[in-house]
């Protein structure tokens, strides 16, 4: 996917960066997940990617404007919780954390992978 095509999943203008080091991972634990969890919106991005708002990094989703730092997670950590979510998540699919079927984000042009 490229970065046009992603930011139309999205829902706007998004940065692609370094991926983010899980909180709490130690200096020598180089490996990064592909994928990280918003928590308030319930869906999955590639990581590295989010938008700038204000002094922070936030969700990449134009709708939501949750903290990378507070309230993402490594999809693989979901994945321990509901291991029939997918190895690889879809951009636009809600994955509750409380439920067990995803659900399809109401966002125009959420499709594709990261």
């Amino acid at each position: 996917m490229n970065h046009d095509q992603m930011e139309r999943s999205l829902g706007g203008p998004v940065v692609v960066g370094r991926a983010r080091r899980p909180a709490g991972s130690r200096w020598w634990q180089r490996s990064f997940d592909k994928h990280l969890w918003c928590g308030r919106c319930t869906r999955a991005f590639p990581n590295g990617t989010y938008r700038l708002f204000g002094r922070g990094k936030t969700c990449p989703y134009a709708d939501c404007e949750a903290d990378i730092a507070r309230d993402a997670l490594e999809w693989s950590q979901l994945r321990c919780e509901h291991p029939g979510y997918p190895v690889t998540p879809w951009l636009g699919i809600q994955y509750p954390l409380r439920q067990h079927a995803p659900v399809i984000a109401k966002m125009s042009g959420a499709r594709g992978r990261g």
